[in-house]
């Protein structure tokens, strides 16, 4: 998709502005970090974008937090596509397709030998 592609690094920068302050979010006891939160979110969109994934190299968020960081990353990328663009929608349903049917990798053996 032409226009994730055109406009995914500002939809991280917003998504990486707009991480909540610093401890749990989503129910987990501990928040993790914001550079996984990071790496899933580039995952995501990377597959929306039909890239082929990229290594995790660090635990991706729990199902718990990746229901808070979806509902961001969809806001950010809502607010940051062209409003009046045609293909805007079907970009918005693209990445929403990319997180409901789970795009983020799973972790490489190096992140999950990583203590947590």
């Amino acid at each position: 998709m032409a226009l994730l592609t055109r406009y995914a690094p500002p939809i991280l920068r917003a998504f990486e502005t707009a991480l909540p302050a610093p401890g749990p979010i989503g129910g987990a006891r501990h928040r993790p970090p914001r550079r996984g939160l990071l790496v899933w979110a580039q995952a995501v969109l990377r597959d929306a974008m039909g890239l082929p994934p990229a290594a995790l190299v660090t635990p991706p968020p729990t199902p718990e937090q990746q229901v808070v960081a979806a509902a961001l990353l969809l806001e950010c990328a809502a607010v940051t596509l062209p409003t009046a663009h045609p293909a805007g929608t079907e970009a918005l349903g693209v990445l929403a397709r990319a997180i409901r049917t789970g795009a983020a990798p799973t972790p490489s053996p190096a992140a999950e030998a990583r203590p947590g």
